[in-house]
């Protein structure tokens, strides 16, 4: 109900906000860092939690909770290729006009249709080498923003002569997606999904933390209670996320610990969340 709260009533709003209007990261900063601590203290995960838990849907099972910084790259880079590929041939010729004018700036000669996609792809060599014309535009953001974002996704503008319009080719796995102008409102859900799988992917590659997160995040029904909280009581609440992050605190299993890793109730060699879960008598007769 806290999660959904916020949600509804907070993220709505911010993201509206995000969306239709410029904001810098340096605003939203204060905003991550307040929504990474509410997560951990609403999930219950020790202070050594990896943060992605929170940025994860609830059918992922995390708490759908967004990085506004990156979430704010994703929209600049939306928001252009939604301008580029209006259905009203003002607002497109308009924003093609504007984009000429930046690369212009840039390269000092008029620039073809491809080197506009060079632009926006973030290109570094040759012309685009120059200091000259970095002026703050919406195609500079959405320049910074594609350039930023290649940390985390694969993609890329091209122009399509046959057509005369711009594409999106967004190299997700294992089927890579090409948004065209008739497709360009999923421009931001694709790019969120692959954000996410980001996430999951990062999660995952952690040794101590990860060795769940690719099982659970593979079907809704493995995060049910997330979102109504199903089933579950506040002791299960409190123990699942930990134990999906491997941070309980077991003999074997706490970082730097030079106690004992035999099982306190058993005896047996190695107290971690397998044996306490599925080998350990004492706890299974509880």
């Amino acid at each position: 109900q806290k999660l959904t709260a916020i949600r509804a009533h907070i993220l709505a709003r911010a993201e509206f906000l995000c969306r239709n209007s410029h904001i810098q990261k340096k605003d939203v900063a204060e905003l991550d860092k307040t929504l990474i601590s509410t997560s951990k203290c609403i999930l219950n995960p020790t202070t050594r939690a990896n943060v992605n838990l929170a940025h994860l849907s609830c059918n992922k099972g995390g708490a759908a909770l967004p990085h506004f910084r990156a979430l704010l790259d994703v929209y600049t880079v939306s928001h252009a290729f939604r301008l580029l590929a209006s259905d009203n041939p003002v607002t497109s010729d308009v924003a093609f006009a504007g984009l000429q004018s930046a690369v212009r700036k840039k390269i000092l000669r008029d620039p073809t249709p491809g080197e506009c996609a060079d632009f926006l792809n973030g290109k570094k060599a040759d012309d685009f080498a120059q200091d000259a014309g970095d002026l703050l535009t919406q195609w500079s953001r959405a320049r910074q923003s594609a350039d930023r974002l290649a940390k985390f996704i694969k993609f890329s503008w091209i122009w399509n002569e046959e057509l005369g319009c711009f594409h999106l080719n967004i190299y997700r796995s294992p089927n890579p997606v090409c948004v065209v102008p008739s497709t360009a409102d999923l421009v931001t859900r694709l790019l969120r999904d692959d954000l996410e799988s980001f996430y999951i992917r990062q999660l995952s590659g952690l040794v101590d933390q990860g060795k769940t997160v690719e099982v659970f995040s593979q079907h809704p029904a493995s995060n049910h209670f997330i979102q109504a909280g199903d089933y579950t009581r506040f002791c299960d609440w409190n123990f699942i996320h930990r134990a999906r992050l491997g941070c309980l605190q077991l003999n074997a299993t706490m970082r730097f610990s030079k106690r004992n890793p035999k099982c306190r109730k058993c005896g047996y060699a190695k107290e971690t969340i397998p044996h306490v879960l599925n080998h350990c008598k004492p706890h299974s007769d509880a």
